[in-house]
């Protein structure tokens, strides 16, 4: 190896060392640190994306085991309760048995029928009380059926519209466009000069303002040619030559060009200015004999106030929470100066504003169509469109001069606007529920027990005046203020209705609004119609795929004539036959009437065993199902856990290694860098 000072490849090749030796200590010291083997992707891709999959597979087999634990829970809820309701069905069982006994008396058997319809009672509370996570297990409540009713949960008593506001005001309805002329003023006109042009024979000229043309036909040029050739100039141009015709040379200075105009019958060019006003006029000289360029510039008359603007509102959703509480007068206004358009005004009871900026608008010589600006006030839910059209001679319109004259202006939604918020049936028996506005602010409503399409019989009625409730509100009157919620309580009925108002509405005309509720009668009053529930299949996700799922059948063991268990109805029935005999009744009606009721208790327990059965089995399903996919938890953790985690072991080991390289790196660099020295001893 020959000697040099150089390279130093012995250094080189220590230093090279020093940093692997100083990389592995780091990775070691960041796997001992973290615990994990895998702290980044470039540590192992692979086992990376195999870990992370098994950690879903994970997190999906542990909220299984969650999951089973709450059916377990639900099927132990319900079982428990279906055992209370069988013992009742034994005691049943025995009464009917000691009624049918022919050696007591009709007042006995009277008291009987007495804890036979206490016990049926029961029946029903349990079946409607048994719920696990406000979900019904036993007795699945009846529910308002929006799809053949009037009234429901969420409904909008009215719909808003905008209305004109007056003199300045803005007319407009939902969707539609309305145009009204904000800024008016005397039209302007911009300064034109005219060029008009003669015939040009081969190295004649035309300077206009410092853009030269040459002719270089040998025939010349007609002055329709020249015309043509100048066309379409703008300002700061220096023109296009055409071969073996002309050449331009130079640049047309000093001219703020809106457009040219050639007019080849006429052999002439108007240069139009784009601006009124500060302009340079048009000069033409040429070097053909006689008068073969002429120039006529008419000047522009200024204006100011030559804009006409056009403006639109539009409702962004007029179906929306937003838009219904809109009702009130909102106005514009230019409280920030310059550019700034507020619009301000009540929403729901509370004031609110919010300030957008207007644009400023160029004028566009080769349109005529209007420019566009929206100005989204999202505040409000409102969308204002502007059309800006610049009259002929003015340079722009400015942002500020479009909002001085947008102030003032206003919109008004007029309408009484309120909300059904919410409706509590819980203690409504199924049927029809008709309101009606007798007088004032009464509200009536007439119970019939059957379906929209057919009544059936009217079983009771009740009237609230509203003028009571909305009598609690803060300014001591009886109307409801906005922004505040009442509760239109009718205990009787059982049925209560949340009422919120978007602005203060009498109490007479909620309750007009309420009884015109009405979509599928014939118009003159509005309906709530309360349907039979249904039992309700639960799912629950025993893997961690979504096609893994165990599924658990509520029920509805409730003994009303609504019931969906013919069972259970046919034994609340049977009560009711036996409540329906009185101490003049024979004993042959009441012996048939306890047989009777024997037959449907003995159905009903059929029917509350077998049910009782399918719950059992499938807690014993769920109970084997938990301990086969927490052992399968167990395994894919482990696995995991071989994969991104830090065997200690092996890493102190590496550990002790990188130091040890660390350290003899270290050491060998330094007498690396030293071994250059042997050449002084050369030189001396």
């Amino acid at each position: 190896m020959p000697t040099v000072i150089n390279t130093n490849l012995a250094s080189l090749f220590a230093q090279n060392s020093l940093t692997n030796a100083q990389n592995n200590l780091a990775q070691s010291v960041q796997r001992l640190s973290s615990g994990l083997r895998i702290n980044s992707a470039k540590d192992d891709a692979a086992g990376l994306a195999i870990a992370q999959l098994m950690q879903s597979n994970i997190n999906g087999v542990n909220q299984s085991i969650r999951n089973m634990s709450n059916a377990t829970n639900l099927l132990q809820t319900a079982d428990t309760a279906l055992t209370t309701i069988q013992d009742m069905l034994l005691r049943m069982k025995q009464l009917s048995v000691q009624g049918y006994d022919g050696s007591i008396s009709n007042p006995q058997r009277m008291n009987v029928v007495t804890e036979l319809k206490d016990l049926r009672s029961e029946i029903d509370a349990i079946a409607n009380r048994t719920t696990f996570n406000n979900i019904n297990l036993l007795g699945s409540a009846q529910g308002v059926a929006n799809a053949t009713g009037d009234i429901m949960q969420n409904q909008f008593l009215t719909l808003n519209e905008i209305e004109d506001s007056g003199a300045g005001g803005i007319t407009n309805q939902i969707k539609s466009t309305v145009t009204n002329n904000i800024i008016s003023g005397t039209a302007a006109t911009r300064e034109v000069s005219t060029v008009t042009f003669g015939a040009l024979v081969q190295n004649d000229t035309v300077t206009i303002n410092g853009l030269t043309l040459t002719a270089n036909n040998a025939a010349g040029l007609t002055a329709t040619a020249v015309a043509n050739a100048f066309a379409n100039i703008t300002a700061g141009s220096s023109g296009t030559s055409l071969a073996g015709q002309y050449t331009f040379t130079g640049t047309l200075n000093d001219w703020s060009s809106g457009d040219v105009v050639v007019d080849a019958s006429l052999n002439k060019v108007a240069f139009t200015a784009k601006y009124v006003g500060n302009v340079t006029n048009i000069t033409a000289t040429d070097t053909a004999a006689g008068s073969n360029v002429s120039v006529s510039t008419v000047a522009g008359v200024d204006a100011t106030t030559s804009v006409k603007s056009q403006y639109s509102i539009n409702i962004s959703d007029p179906t929306s929470d937003r838009y219904q509480y809109l009702p009130g007068n909102y106005t514009f206004s230019n409280r920030f100066g310059n550019n700034q358009l507020t619009l301000s005004g009540n929403i729901n009871g509370q004031y609110s504003e919010q300030t957008l900026t207007v644009a400023d608008v160029d004028l566009d010589p080769t349109s005529t169509n209007p420019v566009q600006q929206t100005l989204n006030f999202s505040t409000f839910g409102i969308d204002l469109r502007l059309d800006t059209i610049v009259a002929t001679g003015q340079p722009k319109v400015l942002g500020s001069t479009i909002v001085s004259n947008m102030a003032g202006a206003s919109i008004n939604i007029v309408g009484d606007r309120a909300k059904i918020t919410n409706i509590d049936v819980a203690n409504a028996s199924e049927g029809v529920y008709r309101f009606t506005n007798p007088s004032g602010s009464n509200l009536k409503i007439d119970f019939y027990d059957g379906t929209p399409s057919a009544l059936g019989n009217l079983i009771k009625s009740e009237t609230l005046d509203l003028a009571t409730v909305g009598a609690y509100n803060s300014a001591g009157t009886n109307n409801f203020e906005a922004g505040k919620i009442y509760k239109l309580d009718f205990k009787a009925m059982g049925v209560a209705l949340d009422v919120q108002a978007f602005q203060t509405i009498t109490s007479a005309n909620i309750a007009d609004l309420i009884a015109d509720l009405n979509k599928n009668l014939d118009g003159t009053a509005g309906n709530l119609y309360i349907a039979a529930g249904q039992t309700t299949n639960l799912k629950f996700q025993s893997g961690p795929n979504s096609d893994s799922f165990i599924q658990i059948n509520t029920l509805d063991i409730k003994t009303t004539s609504g019931s969906s268990n013919k069972a259970m109805q046919s034994l609340g029935a049977a009560v009711d036959n036996l409540t329906s005999l009185n101490l003049s009744s024979t004993d042959t009606a009441w012996q048939n009437g306890f047989m009777d009721l024997d037959s449907k208790i003995e159905a009903a327990q059929v029917y509350l065993s077998q049910e009782r059965a399918v719950y059992g089995s499938q807690m014993n399903r769920i109970q084997y199902l938990s301990t086969n996919l927490t052992s399968q938890s167990t395994n894919l953790q482990n696995s995991r856990s071989s994969i991104i985690d830090t065997d200690f072991a092996s890493e102190t080991a590496k550990l002790t290694r990188g130091q040890i390289m660390q350290q003899a790196a270290t050491a060998m660099l330094a007498q690396a860098n030293q071994m250059p020295n042997v050449v002084l001893s050369l030189l001396k």
